[in-house]
């Protein structure tokens, strides 16, 4: 009869794991930039600044459910602010980000 407290504590414990977290970024632009036979790139692109809506400053990742609404993940988290990364890829490929190619992927 003792040990029915302790299966019970054990069974409880077993059940109450932490969610995984899972972190995301956005991919690095594969493409690199045209050069002229001058060695200057044939395009510039200049980007002062880059800025998200507050609701996408979040670490989480953000989601639509209807027209609506949006929610912002607990577990599913961006490995770093989405406008670091937005303006850190524009910086490496502006050609490419200019085109809007891209997706997100997770982080490894």
């Amino acid at each position: 009869m003792k040990w029915i407290p302790v299966a019970l504590l054990l069974f409880l414990s077993a059940c109450s794991s932490t969610p995984q977290k899972t972190y995301y970024q956005l991919p690095a632009l594969g493409v690199p930039a045209q050069v002229s036979s001058n060695g200057v790139s044939a395009r510039q692109l200049w980007l002062e600044h880059i800025s998200v809506a507050d609701y996408l400053a979040q670490n989480g990742v953000v989601y639509q459910t209807n027209d609506v609404r949006y929610v912002i993940a607990q577990n599913n988290l961006w490995a770093s602010s989405l406008d670091q990364q937005a303006a850190t890829d524009a910086g490496h490929q502006p050609e490419q980000c200019a085109a809007g190619v891209g997706g997100v992927h997770p982080s490894r």
